[in-house]
């Protein structure tokens, strides 16, 4: 079983980005680790740059669709 995300780490973590269209949650690797969280799926991950900082990030589809539990905001 995998861990679940608190609503805390799961709200801290969460990056918003407007587009024209949509907006887009994703959440940073660094951080759901930072809150406790393994075991990440890596497979649904994408890279970024984030404050100048390489990491890599999830939809919250995809960690939903891993088992995690992620607070609505």
């Amino acid at each position: 079983p995998r861990a679940s995300a608190s609503s805390t780490s799961s709200c801290a973590c969460a990056i918003s980005i407007a587009g024209e269209d949509r907006t887009v949650t994703l959440y940073a690797e660094s951080c759901l680790k930072d809150h406790g969280l393994k075991r990440l799926p890596r497979e649904c991950s994408n890279r970024a740059t984030i404050f100048g900082a390489s990491d890599r990030v999830y939809s919250a589809k995809c960690l939903r669709d891993a088992g995690f539990k992620l607070s609505d905001r």
